[in-house]
């Protein structure tokens, strides 16, 4: 998965830097953030993800684009605040797949197209320390991440 673009529109965690529009474009492989502390580097990796938005963290009218290609495919996703209610696109090469425009569709979409979940993000962005997870959470952690069921395995090695 790489991110192409990312618009973020009245984020509250940039309002003390006085940023209303955050437009993002990613030149190289690897990108360095810098910043003094209180400036804003953490709350970007938060919303560096193709994860549905806080939508307490944005201002009415405000949200966020994401540009995304992966495994030969263009997608447009997008979590906008409206007076009228939330709104949560997921478009792959210019088809919505999630007409009601809810979270919960929107989700699942991640989770089917990218095999991305809240919890993983939290483990790459580092709220979650791998290594301080008990051994059963890291074993749930990895079964997360397959659409495998390894339960036959895991009874036979546990003998």
């Amino acid at each position: 998965m790489k991110i192409d673009h990312i618009v973020l529109t009245g984020y509250r965690r940039f309002r003390l830097r006085q940023i209303h529009k955050f437009d993002y474009h990613p030149a190289k492989k690897t990108q360095v953030i810098l910043g003094s502390n209180g400036s804003g580097k953490s709350s970007l990796m938060e919303e560096l993800s193709p994860l549905p938005i806080n939508t307490k963290d944005y201002e009415i009218g405000g949200g966020k684009e994401v540009w995304v290609r992966h495994q030969g495919k263009q997608y447009y996703l997008s979590c906008l605040v409206t007076e009228e209610g939330n709104r949560f696109h997921f478009e792959v090469d210019g088809v919505n797949l999630n007409q009601g425009y809810n979270i919960t569709g929107y989700r699942t979409l991640v989770k089917e197209h990218f095999n991305y979940t809240k919890e993983i993000h939290q483990v790459l962005t580092g709220k979650i320390s791998f290594h301080a997870m008990s051994v059963n959470d890291r074993r749930n952690w990895f079964l997360s991440l397959s659409d495998v069921n390894y339960e036959y395995a895991i009874k036979y090695f546990k003998r």
